[in-house]
């Protein structure tokens, strides 16, 4: 699978998990997406390791208070 198609994958599949709009299921958190897109084996881990290191950076990121 092209390098492309690997990172657009993991980034649908990952929102596709972690959707408060997902309907047949109930979503998960960010670290069990992640987990579960290293079970599923189909991705190069480096494309796997971007996402998680970009889901940590933002999480680390306060949210603005209105």
């Amino acid at each position: 699978m092209p390098l492309s198609v690997q990172i657009v994958s993991v980034a649908d599949k990952f929102e596709a998990m972690t959707s408060l709009w997902r309907q047949y299921k109930k979503p998960v958190t960010a670290k069990e997406a992640i987990d579960e897109l290293w079970r599923m084996q189909i991705f190069h881990p480096t494309v796997i390791e971007a996402i998680a290191l970009a889901v940590a950076q933002t999480e680390l990121i306060p949210e603005k208070k209105s």
